[in-house]
């Protein structure tokens, strides 16, 4: 009876909302842990490659991911990512071009990552990864005090802590992270955790796989319209902490084939088509070097240095953004905050420019 009756009020919710203006701009969110910017710039990494204690089958691994040039390698890793931002957006990160991303934290590793994502304030006393409430208001938790997406923003993430890093239960924000149910209950997503809950091995409790939290996010945006939706995939840096490079590649690559069912199933419902925009990053990166790639923070060299890209509405079309250039990973709030035309500062009262978007 619970569950029908949340369902119930999560659908009211998001008929009143979706009914009240149908003006409103949509937003969906991405996040890939860990996925670092060398890959998705050059594609995959020949050390790594050929590595045995990365990968167990160095020549099958090589003949299915290695190309003549970075920009055919990258391409076969993320092909929706690069043909929609080449298309319809831009990216940002490459530093071989001079276009610098960093994590603006000092710990570069996920949960303050995460805080600063969605705070815009980059806090060096949070050192932790636990799943604590995050004591900094966040952009999500502003855009839900709107009239006009109240009960309309929802949040999925494969990483459990990811959640208490936008606080929530605190802003009122249906969420589910980690090996928890989803918050909406029909046949396909309690098959779907079925499915997760087969595999205890895969990953341990505080993390479910991203093909669960994939399906999850279709069900959602198909029955419940969320108009801002965060979606963060874990996958990648489950498996760079591992040290399985051939994993690592695979889900990566799987991750784009998710976006670009989201992207596609968005721009097909009336109710997103055309007035969607789409953002894509990372929240740290990795270890720079062979030494170090399963690791990240500041023992690992490199490992604060990310990446960002958006397409869509609102999106200046820039493709690979080749000009000297430094930015942060707390501009993705002030963006969240452009692009929905919400008024957002931090709780320190700062303020720090948005990624490139049209007013």
């Amino acid at each position: 009876m619970k569950k029908h009756l949340i369902l119930a009020i999560l659908s009211l919710g998001c008929l009143f909302s979706c009914t009240k203006s149908d003006e409103d701009p949509r937003l969906v969110v991405i996040t890939i842990d860990g996925f670092r910017w060398q890959e998705i710039f050059n594609g995959a990494d020949t050390t790594l490659l050929n590595s045995l204690d990365f990968v167990p089958e160095t020549w099958e691994l090589n003949q299915y991911f290695r190309r003549e040039s970075p920009k055919e390698a990258r391409e076969l890793l993320y092909p929706f990512l690069w043909s929609s931002v080449r298309e319809h957006g831009y990216i940002l990160g490459n530093r071989s071009l001079g276009c610098k991303v960093d994590d603006a934290n000092d710990k570069w590793y996920s949960y303050p990552c995460y805080c600063e994502m969605f705070s815009g304030l980059a806090d060096n006393s949070i050192d932790t990864n636990n799943p604590v409430e995050n004591v900094h208001h966040n952009v999500l938790e502003a855009a839900n005090r709107d009239p006009r997406y109240k009960g309309s923003v929802m949040a999925l993430t494969s990483w459990e802590s990811i959640r208490w890093a936008f606080a929530n239960e605190r802003a009122g924000i249906p969420a589910s992270s980690g090996r928890e149910p989803c918050f909406l209950q029909t046949p396909q997503t309690a098959m779907l955790m079925g499915f997760d809950s087969g595999f205890p091995d895969l990953f341990d409790y505080s993390e479910r796989h991203d093909l669960v939290t994939y399906g999850y996010a279709m069900e959602i945006l198909k029955e419940l319209h969320p108009k801002v939706f965060y979606i963060g995939f874990g996958d990648t840096d489950v498996w760079g902490h591992a040290k399985k490079y051939d994993s690592y590649l695979r889900t990566a690559q799987a991750t784009d084939g998710y976006i670009r069912q989201i992207v596609e199933y968005c721009e097909s419902d009336p109710f997103y088509k055309g007035r969607t925009t789409y953002m894509i990053l990372c929240d740290h990166g990795r270890g720079q070097d062979i030494s170090c790639f399963s690791g990240h923070g500041r023992s690992c060299p490199g490992s604060g240095q990310i990446w960002f890209a958006a397409f869509g509405n609102k999106v200046p079309v820039l493709g690979e953004v080749a000009q000297e250039g430094q930015y942060y990973l707390k501009q993705l709030a002030p963006t969240i905050a452009s692009v929905l035309s919400i008024d957002y500062a931090p709780d320190d009262g700062s303020k720090c420019e948005a990624f490139p978007i049209n007013k």
